[in-house]
C-alpha cells in the first residue's frame, strides 16, 4: 500500500488537533486548579464525584439536624434544671409550713403567696420557647403548654392530647431518628410512679392544704414523686444528649472524610500538570516545525 501525500497530511493534521486539545485541557486545568471540568475529562471520576457530592449533601443535612437537635435538647435540659430548682423551693416551703406556726415566723398567707409565685414560675418555665416553638408542647409547638396543663384548663380532645404528647424526632443518620423533646404533659399531667396525683394537681392542692397538716403531708409525698419523675426525664434526656454529641463528632469526621475524597478527585497536581503542559508545548512546537517541512513540499508539488 502506497503512502500518499494526502494520507501524510491527514495524519499530521489529526495528530496536531490532538495536541491542541491536550494543550487546551491542560490550560483549563491550570486555570481552574481542577482535573474535572467537563464530564468528558474522566467519566469514571466524574461519576465518583457525583456520588461523593450526593453523600456530602446528605451528610450535611444530617449534621444540620444534629446541631438543631442538640440546641433543642440543651435548652430543654436548662429549662428542666430551672424547673427542678423551682420544685425544690416549693418543697422547702412545704416543709417549712409543716413545722407549724410555733417554728416558723411566716403566716399562712405568706406561705400561700410564696407557693403561688413559685407555681406561676413553674408554668412560666414550661412555656419556654426556642425561636417560635414551645419546647414542651409536643407537636403543638405553637401553643403555650400552660394553657392546657393547669388543672383548671379545659380538657383537650383526644387528638389534641396525642399532639401535645408527641415525640419530636430528628433524622440524624440513615434509618436513625433521635427524639429531642420532653413534653409538658409528661411532667404536669401524668401521674408518676409512687404518687397519686400529677404535678399540676399537686401544686394546686398544696396551696389549698397549707392549713391541713395531714393533707399537706400527702401533697409532699406526691410532690416528691413528681420531682422523681422530673429527675428521670432529665436523666433520659442527658443520655440522649450524650448520644447526639457522639453522633455529631462521627458525622463531622465523616463529612470531613468525604470532603477530602471530593478534593482528591477534583484537585489537580499542579506540579505534574505544569510539567505535562511544558512537554505538550514542546511537542506542539515540534509538530508545527515538522508540518512546515511536510506541507510546503506537497504544496509546491501541487503547484
Amino acid at each position: 500500500m502506497r503512502v500518499t501525500n494526502s494520507m501524510l497530511n491527514q495524519t499530521f493534521l489529526y495528530n496536531l488537533n490532538n495536541l491542541e486539545n491536550q494543550l487546551a485541557q491542560s490550560e483549563n486545568i491550570i486555570a481552574t486548579g481542577k482535573t474535572l471540568n467537563e464530564p468528558s475529562d474522566n467519566p469514571l471520576a466524574v461519576a465518583q464525584d457525583m456520588t461523593t457530592r450526593a453523600a456530602i449533601s446528605q451528610t450535611n443535612s444530617y449534621l444540620s439536624n444534629i446541631n438543631l437537635g442538640l440546641t433543642w435538647m440543651q435548652n430543654t435540659s436548662s429549662s428542666l434544671q430551672n424547673l427542678s430548682s423551682n420544685l425544690q423551693s416549693i418543697r422547702s416551703t412545704v416543709l417549712e409550713a409543716l413545722n407549724g406556726p410555733d417554728q416558723s415566723s411566716k403566716s399562712t398567707s405568706e406561705f400561700q403567696q410564696t407557693i403561688s409565685q413559685l407555681t406561676a414560675n413553674a408554668y412560666q418555665i414550661i412555656d419556654t420557647k426556642q425561636g417560635d416553638s414551645y419546647l414542651f408542647g409536643g407537636y403543638r409547638t405553637s401553643t403555650a403548654p400552660s394553657t392546657y396543663l393547669q388543672p383548671q384548663s379545659t380538657s383537650l380532645s383526644s387528638i389534641d392530647q396525642a399532639a401535645v404528647q408527641g415525640s419530636i424526632a430528628f433524622a440524624v443518620s440513615d434509618n436513625i431518628h433521635m427524639p429531642v423533646n420532653v413534653t409538658g404533659w409528661q411532667l404536669f399531667r401524668e401521674v408518676p410512679q409512687g404518687g397519686t396525683s400529677n404535678l399540676g394537681a399537686t401544686l394546686t392542692s398544696i396551696q389549698a392544704d397549707l392549713t391541713n397538716t395531714t393533707a399537706l403531708q400527702n401533697d409532699l409525698a406526691n410532690l416528691d414523686a413528681n420531682i422523681s419523675n422530673l429527675t428521670n426525664a432529665q436523666t433520659a434526656l442527658g443520655a440522649r444528649v450524650q448520644q447526639m454529641n457522639m453522633l455529631q463528632s462521627q458525622t463531622q469526621q465523616f463529612a470531613s472524610s468525604l470532603s477530602q475524597e471530593k478534593a482528591s478527585l477534583q484537585a489537580a497536581d499542579m506540579a505534574k500538570v505544569m510539567t505535562q503542559y511544558s512537554l505538550q508545548q514542546t511537542s506542539y512546537q515540534a509538530a508545527l516545525q515538522m508540518g512546515s517541512q511536510l506541507l510546503l513540499p506537497s504544496l509546491v508539488k501541487y503547484l
